[in-house]
Formats: structure tokens, sequence, C-alpha cells
């Protein structure tokens, strides 16, 4: 695939607010109810390739972002880098159109960009390749006035001479890190049977669009995209908090298409992940499409990768950001009833279910708010339906949209 076929517009309005800007950009260190860059480690370092595609082998620790690039973080990276000129056109006109929600105001020297009210956390579209690559140089940059042309890539126009440099920490992933992050996970960890899911969900069954724990992709449902999120087709990133991937990352199956750094079809860069306009194939992982580097449109977006300079520790080690979300089941083995306690570091939305080996759900213990700090569920060894379950090894997920932890237990009869 060369290029994507865009969908029929459909006129939105809406209210501005203002950004803040300047030197001062900080993706990582955010507002309340503003979503902060952050990441989760993909580990397994050295794992064998999908035996159906031979792709996913990644022989390093790295870790993938949460969540897809926001409106509200690419408009930091606006307000940095395109106040007194844009010549790399970083901002695109669409993205004041229709479904497009930053807004430039102002003249060369007195640039400045806006989010629309409301859609600060829905992921940024019309991104071409080239524009990706400037917002990972300027993270590795520091952000704030930090360049776009050299940096992870060393940008020639509308082009990069060679690949990573030698000490890039942020990058745009590869498709093996991408598809690794999306559809691994071990079998031994309750994985499929050859460590791979079809879909980027943890699961070989995608639900529909309006399941949370589905992807947004379109299903011909009557809607003009995949789901209608207040007169738009975006969803808020990490809406769908049933499904994220083994590693804790969300939106991998949808919301808009992702770019990575792979060369595809010649000089063509690859595209993963499905999008709220087009069907559920892109979601598989035979789903790779591809096109020019300066291509974008209204369904394609991306994400960061983190390569790790100090492999010693797992902690989550976004600034700001400390990750102290944690899980422990005792007692362990357990007959007939087990305690599930978990750490929340936010309040927020938490969901705590037991799965089989299989990756099926067999009871949801916590679904809804909670404020952050310990928690306690009792688990008296039933499925949903008020069935005794069998003895043997289940897991105990906690998902959040800052990540997620797991757990085994073990009934025993």
């Amino acid at each position: 695939m060369t290029r994507f076929v865009l969908a029929t517009a459909v006129a939105a309005h809406f209210a501005l607010s203002v950004a803040p800007g300047g030197a001062t950009a900080d993706v990582f260190s955010t507002p309340d109810g503003i979503e902060p860059l952050g990441f989760v480690r993909v580990g397994a370092p050295g794992n064998a390739p999908d035996p159906s595609t031979g792709k996913g082998s990644v022989a390093y620790e790295f870790e993938i972002a949460r969540f897809e690039v926001t409106n509200a973080q690419y408009a930091e990276f606006l307000n940095a880098v395109a106040v007194d000129g844009d010549p790399y056109g970083l901002w695109d006109p669409d993205m004041d159109g229709t479904f497009g929600y930053i807004q430039r105001a102002g003249t060369p020297g007195d640039f400045s960009y806006a989010v629309a009210a409301g859609r600060e956390n829905q992921p940024v579209a019309n991104v071409s390749f080239w524009d990706a690559a400037r917002f990972v140089n300027w993270l590795q940059n520091g952000q704030g006035a930090g360049g776009t042309e050299s940096g992870t890539y060393q940008m020639s126009g509308n082009g990069i001479i060679g690949g990573r440099s030698a000490d890039a920490q942020y990058v745009l992933p590869t498709d093996d890190e991408w598809y690794k992050a999306a559809y691994f996970q071990p079998a031994a960890d309750g994985g499929d049977a050859d460590s791979y899911w079809l879909y980027p969900t943890a699961s070989n069954t995608l639900l529909p669009n309006e399941d949370r724990g589905g992807a947004n992709y379109f299903d011909d449902d009557g809607f003009f995209g995949g789901l209608d999120f207040e007169d738009g087709p975006f969803s808020p990133v990490g809406w769908y908090t049933e499904a994220p991937t083994y590693w804790g990352s969300f939106d991998q199956g949808g919301n808009v298409s992702e770019w990575v750094e792979s060369m595809v079809a010649g000089s063509n860069r690859g595209i993963r992940g499905g999008n709220w306009q087009w069907t559920s194939s892109l979601l598989e992982p035979s789903g790779l499409a591809s096109a020019s580097g300066s291509y974008d449109e209204i369904s394609l977006g991306f994400r960061v990768a983190r390569l790790l300079l100090d492999t010693t520790s797992i902690e989550d080690r976004t600034p700001g950001v400390r990750d102290a979300l944690a899980i422990s089941v005792f007692p362990n083995p357990f007959n007939p009833q087990t305690t599930v306690a978990f750490t929340l570091p936010r309040a927020g939305n938490v969901r705590v279910a037991v799965f089989d080996l299989r990756g099926r759900s067999i009871s949801t213990l916590v679904d809804g708010s909670r404020e952050s700090g310990q928690h306690t569920v009792a688990w008296d060894g039933r499925d949903d339906a008020g069935q005794t379950v069998g003895s043997g090894v289940y897991l105990v997920r906690v998902v959040t949209p800052h990540g997620v932890a797991s757990e085994r237990a073990l009934l025993v009869k």
C-alpha cells in the first residue's frame, strides 16, 4: 500500500484552549488531565520470531510508549520549534481542518499553536514520517530549544542520512520492535502456543470497536469511522482499558495507524496498526502497509520508543512519572479464597481480572475508578457466572491507563 484512502469529510466545530509553549515545553510532566509521554518495558531479549511471518525478534530490551503521541504533546513540540517559522512543514493545514484539532495563529516570528478543548489526549494525525523523526530528534535533544535536524536521525531535507545515531535513546520503533510490543507474549506467561497473538490486544479474538476490550477500527457499524467520539472519530488514548498489549501499551490495534522506522517496498516507510477508517485486517500481523515518508493523512500518526542506556533497572524512568503500580496475591497457593493486593500510583480507572493460561477471562474483580494507594479485593475461586473453577494456575492482572501488572495464583484443591 502506498497511500491510504481518505474517509468522507464531516464538519467539526470546536473552541480552542491555549497550549503552553516556548522553551519550557515538557511532554513528560504535564498538567492534570493531560497524558504525559510515558513508557513500558518490553523484555524477553533474543526472543524467537513469529513463525508465521518471521517478524518480532529483538535482541535487546527496550521501551515502547504507552500511548500514541497526542495533540497536546505535538502542540508542545510546535510551540517550541515552529514559532519563528516552519520551514519543514511540521504543522499541516489539515491539522486545523475536518477532524484536525491543532490550530496555528499569528505570523512567522510569532506563531502559536493551540489544541481544541477536549482533544488534548487524542492522537495527533496528519503527521508525515519526517515530522515524526523531527519530533524524536527534539526529544533526544532535551525538548525546549532542542534542534530537530540531528540527534537520533541526521536529517537532510525530507530524508535521513544513515540510521540511528550511536547514542540514540528516543527513536521511532523499527518494524520488529513495534511488532514485538504489539503481539508477543511468552507462551510460558499465558501467551498463545507460538508466543504471538493475532491481535495487539493480547488476544486471538477481536472484540467490536464499542467494547473496551476492542480497538478503534472501522467495522461498518453505521458511523463514519470507528466510534463517534463527540462528533469525531478519535478515541482518547488508552480508552480501550481492557485491551492493552501484554507489555502494557495501548491502541496499537487502532485509533491511528503508526509510522515505523523500517523501510518497506523500496524507500517507503512502514505503517503498522489499525485505524478508525480501515477494517480490522490492518490490526493483524500481516497488516503491514507503507507510504512515502512525505505522506500524511487524517488516520496516520506515530508513537515513540526508547532504547535503554542502563538495563539494570526495570522501573519506568519517565521524568516526573515514577510508576509504582504493583500487585501481590496471598495466600498463594490458596483454597478456597485468596486476596489480591494492588497499589495504584495515580487515581483513575482500574480493572482487576483473573485469566486462565490461555488468556480467557475468568472473573472480573474490580472495574471502576479508585483512588491512588493500596487496595485489596478477594477472589473466591469462582468465575463470573458463579461457578467454581478447577485447580491450576491463573493470572491476576491489574490494568490502568498508566500501566499493567500481573501475578500468578495457584488454586489447589
